[in-house]
């Protein structure tokens, strides 16, 4: 008989503890705010009451339908990456002619010769500082990815 009864008790404990609920109390002094798994002490006022049970762990069909779902979405934006024109892979841009074309050593030789056509046009009234200028904004350019 006692037996029965430690069994009756174990399994009321293990049903208590599946169904464990979290208490959010407000004491009686403005600042003392707790939040516990036990219902809130005389004098305090409960502010809310949620349930703290875990979810349960995601199966094994679960957690493969997730994934595939992933490499789904995955490919879905890198066709319309493509399909906008903002997939970034390189510095080189391939046309349909299939030329390369590298904007960073266009924008660096661009850069010279507009120095080079300043200086030629300006060459009486170009200052230091203005060549310093021109100087640095072209290191600049070549510079840039």
């Amino acid at each position: 008989m006692p037996m029965r009864f430690a069994c009756l008790f174990l399994l009321l404990c293990t049903s208590q503890a599946d169904a464990a609920a979290l208490y959010k109390c407000a004491g009686p002094k403005k600042d003392a705010v707790s939040i516990q798994s036990a219902p809130c002490a005389a004098g305090s006022k409960q502010v809310w009451v949620r349930d703290g049970t875990p979810e349960p762990a995601p199966t094994d069909a679960q957690l493969r339908a997730r994934e595939v779902k992933r490499q789904q979405d995955t490919e879905a934006a890198r066709s319309l990456s493509r399909m906008a024109g903002t997939t970034t892979t390189s510095n080189n841009v391939v046309y349909q002619n299939q030329t390369n074309v590298d904007y960073s050593a266009q924008r660096c030789n661009s850069a010279k010769v507009q120095a080079k056509n300043t200086r030629d046009r300006e060459w009486r009234t170009l200052t230091v500082d203005r060549m310093r200028q021109l100087d640095a904004w072209v290191e600049s350019e070549c510079k840039k990815k």
